[in-house]
């Protein structure tokens, strides 16, 4: 009688477990990963160590990073907000912005590092993730007329921008690749710089020249003397 009973303790624990896991999902149904916001370019380098994103992308060549409009001759580089996680995918936003004190900390580590000139560029304040996606790209917009007309000598120049997001309305932020350091080289959007125009440099000539770019960096009006010239 003993028996029986420890029997049917037993084949009711049973019952019960098999009951407990039919009423779990399947593993197709549950929601794994963690559900975090981020910056998909803070890694695309080398997987988040430096958080850098050189503009172009030098270490794939199959990767266009940005584009230029012809109109404005304004630089467009891409940037985005991305979510982690097989949650359902709710619509989110995240405050974009400039962070000034972390780009003049990054400067000093770059090669020919300088910071973008705050006058050169603009970012949208907020950027919405839609319901049902994943990521959502936004654009940093710098003006390419005002940056090689006020700064013709940042052409040999890295130009360095740290781009943030912050305050997502819902999900976690990653802290680790909630910035960007944007990596601008000079070169490759800007021409070599010109001091003066117009003569021929021979001797005389001086009065046709013009002078361009002239700024903090080259003295106006200082001639260099050349031999059977000006």
């Amino acid at each position: 009688m003993k028996k029986i009973g420890i029997y049917t303790y037993t084949a009711l624990l049973m019952i019960m477990a098999a009951a407990l896991y039919s009423c779990e999902p399947d593993d197709n149904e549950k929601e794994w990963g963690n559900t975090k916001v981020y910056m998909p370019q803070a890694a695309i380098l080398d997987g988040g160590l430096s958080n850098n994103y050189p503009v172009p992308l030098n270490n794939n060549a199959s990767t266009n990073n940005y584009k230029v409009d012809s109109e404005t001759n304004t630089l467009k580089i891409v940037l985005g907000v991305y979510r982690s996680g097989l949650q359902e995918l709710q619509a989110f936003s995240v405050d974009v912005a400039a962070d000034l004190s972390a780009t003049a900390t990054a400067v000093p580590a770059v090669t020919k590092g300088i910071a973008l000139p705050t006058d050169v560029y603009s970012l949208p304040g907020k950027v919405s993730v839609d319901g049902g996606k994943r990521e959502s790209i936004f654009y940093l917009d710098v003006d390419l007329n005002k940056l090689i007309n006020d700064y013709p000598d940042y052409n040999t120049k890295q130009m360095v921008l740290v781009v943030a997001i912050s305050n997502p309305s819902q999900y976690e932020l990653n802290t680790n690749l909630a910035k960007t350091t944007v990596i601008i080289d000079g070169a490759s959007f800007m021409p070599v710089r010109k001091i003066v125009q117009g003569g021929d440099f021979e001797a005389g000539s001086e009065a046709y020249w013009t002078f361009l770019n002239t700024n903090a960096t080259v003295l106006p009006n200082t001639f260099a003397s050349i031999t059977n010239g000006a």
